[in-house]
């Protein structure tokens, strides 16, 4: 069931997930402000060999992408292009900075 675009602030890692199963790796993953856990999804279209999404790692980011509950754990798909990740952008620690 895929919801509508949603825009979410958080902290962007990469973390091991699925440990004991054929799936268990390193997964790019969102801890949202509200709590939950999003497994960040990259669309077809990234033509880098390196993970794109590694310079926001550790950040404070707005990511916009579709949200999903696959198979109980919640996924946002981003769109991957030529010049890297559309729909992320670094956010300054402190949300009354930005003017």
């Amino acid at each position: 069931m895929t919801t509508d675009p949603q825009a979410l602030i958080g902290t962007l890692s990469s973390q091991r997930l699925f440990i004991g199963s054929k799936s268990e790796g390193f997964y790019p993953v969102l801890d949202a402000e509200d709590g939950t856990r999003y497994r960040l999804r990259l669309d077809a279209g990234s033509t880098e060999s390196q993970d794109p999404l590694a310079p926001f790692y550790g950040r404070l980011v707005r990511v916009h992408g579709l949200a999903d509950r696959l198979r109980g754990h919640w996924r946002l798909t981003l769109h991957g292009g030529p010049q890297g990740v559309d729909g992320i952008e670094l956010l300054p620690l402190d949300p009354e900075s930005e003017a």
